[in-house]
């Protein structure tokens, strides 16, 4: 589906106003649901029914907002409904950019606590000078340091990039170096060391 076509539809599914929590949650629920290939091809095949298709989303959801199922109705019309996880990741950026906030995800070695949760999200706080939510999330392979991802920029201060002699501190994934901008990355590592 061209990126242009789920952004318009994230666009108007913002402009009609739902609970974002609520939309979030059945959204993600519905892409959960669609990735079991038989669900899937079920709501892809061309053949079956839109109002059969319909009729499975409305038992099954069972939703109070009518107008969000008409919503997830006028995409099973346009055969859109498999692009559902598409069309929510592209709503939170909207509203995201709406409500002035930037996600990241971290990744370390181990969990960190919370002093040094905090102490990251002030530094990109203070670099970005937006609200920040982060993901903190574990991966054993990193041998130590952090990585943190932001869209398709990552900042990479693992061991295993140290190890490996690629002295880049952030790459684009389009292969593109990037800015790291006012991110210090001594001041990432202090905070592992006293973790």
């Amino acid at each position: 589906m061209i990126n242009s076509q789920i952004k318009e539809y994230a666009t108007v599914l913002l402009e009609l106003d739902f609970d974002r929590e609520q939309v979030v949650m059945i959204f993600d629920s519905l892409s959960k649901v669609l990735d079991n290939k038989e669900i899937y091809n079920f709501f892809d095949h061309p053949i079956i029914n839109k109002d059969e298709k319909k009729s499975i989303l409305k038992e099954s959801l069972q939703l109070e907002n009518s107008d969000l199922l008409y919503f997830l109705y006028v995409l099973v019309d346009n055969n859109k409904l498999i692009y559902i996880k598409d069309i929510l990741e592209a709503y939170k950026s909207i509203c995201d950019e709406k409500d002035n906030v930037m996600r990241f995800e971290v990744i370390s070695t181990l969990a960190l606590n919370e002093n040094s949760k905090q102490n990251i999200k002030s530094i990109l706080e203070d670099s970005y000078k937006k609200k920040i939510n982060i993901e903190f999330t574990t991966d054993d392979k990193l041998i130590g340091g952090i990585v943190i991802k932001h869209n398709n920029e990552i900042i990479d201060d693992s061991n295993i990039t140290l190890n490996s002699k690629a002295a880049i501190k952030s790459v684009n994934l389009d292969g593109e170096q990037i800015n790291v901008g006012a991110i210090e990355i001594n001041n990432l590592k202090q905070i592992l060391l006293n973790d």
